[in-house]
């Protein structure tokens, strides 16, 4: 059984039943329900002020008020004509420009507010990474985590500029907790970068704050390489392309690509490519 509210959160169940079937209706003797555990869980990300966050007490809310109130205060932070053209300006810099004209007195305290989408099972790992590279050790160690009855936040405090200093936020997930070996290890389910959303804010649709830096192409994965060949099949698994979500043999990949590719109008070579990414990875918040 899988469940969806208006804000975009789901809940699955499993539910076994035992019953006999009568002339005129059908009689339950035993069922049996069960949580489960999605294989790729949607994750959101946010960046607010510090302040506004240290104010609430979180344990005196719902998922849905804390869901909206994060929202409603990371609006604020939309970049206006002004920061767009500081925006632009910076891009156009060599690493030594930026470091050398980084407006030191704008340094401020925020809070990355990073939430499941998706009901994780009791038995589910979740955790949030931060470092100054995608694919950087973690050096951020006082997350908070707050499970709101299955559905998770993780939440951290970070000083830096906006939009000049860019830090990497890796949010981590596990289906069962007991299982987390270095074979069965953690997998990436979101990405995200601290900086403003330049491309669109679509207020209360759904979607993230941090547009993930995999879907608009900041970062461009590999096949060759077996942590992005797993991403890659993870995500296809999902979408009922791949039949194993461990399987990363390239002629099986390859396969599930040309069909995947058929189905969102792009040339069904088999091949990676820069918008067989964008298409496969839109709206998962990595």
């Amino acid at each position: 059984m899988h469940f969806q509210d208006r804000m975009g959160r789901t809940a699955s169940f499993l539910v076994q039943a035992d019953y006999k079937r009568l002339a005129d209706k059908i009689v339950i003797e035993r069922s049996d329900i069960q949580e489960k555990s999605p294989l790729f869980p949607r994750v959101q990300a946010f960046i607010l002020y510090e302040e506004e966050l240290r104010s609430k007490d979180l344990s005196d809310m719902t998922f849905k008020q804390f869901y909206y109130w994060t929202l409603d205060r990371a609006l604020s932070l939309t970049p206006d004509d002004e920061h767009r053209r500081t925006k632009l300006n910076i891009d156009r810099m060599s690493v030594y420009q930026r470091m050398s004209m980084m407006p030191e007195a704008q340094t401020e305290k925020y809070s990355i507010v990073v939430l499941t989408m998706d009901r994780l099972a009791s038995n589910s790992g979740f955790k949030i990474e931060v470092s100054g590279t995608p694919h950087g050790t973690n050096w951020i160690e006082e997350v908070t985590y707050h499970d709101f009855q299955g559905w998770r936040a993780g939440i951290f405090s970070l000083s830096f500029i906006l939009d000049w200093e860019i830090y990497y936020v890796r949010a981590l997930y596990g289906a069962k907790q007991e299982n987390w070996t270095a074979k069965n290890k953690l997998k990436l389910v979101g990405l995200f970068s601290t900086e403003r959303d330049y491309t669109h804010w679509p207020a209360f649709d759904g979607r993230t704050a941090l547009q993930g830096p995999i879907a608009r192409l900041g970062i461009m994965l590999e096949p060759e390489n077996a942590d992005d060949a797993g991403m890659i099949a993870s995500r296809l698994h999902e979408l009922g392309f791949l039949k194993n979500a461990d399987n990363k043999c390239e002629e099986k990949l390859e396969e599930a690509l040309k069909i995947f590719q058929h189905t969102r109008g792009l040339n069904p070579s088999g091949q990676w490519s820069a918008e067989t990414q964008k298409k496969l990875f839109h709206d998962t918040g990595l």
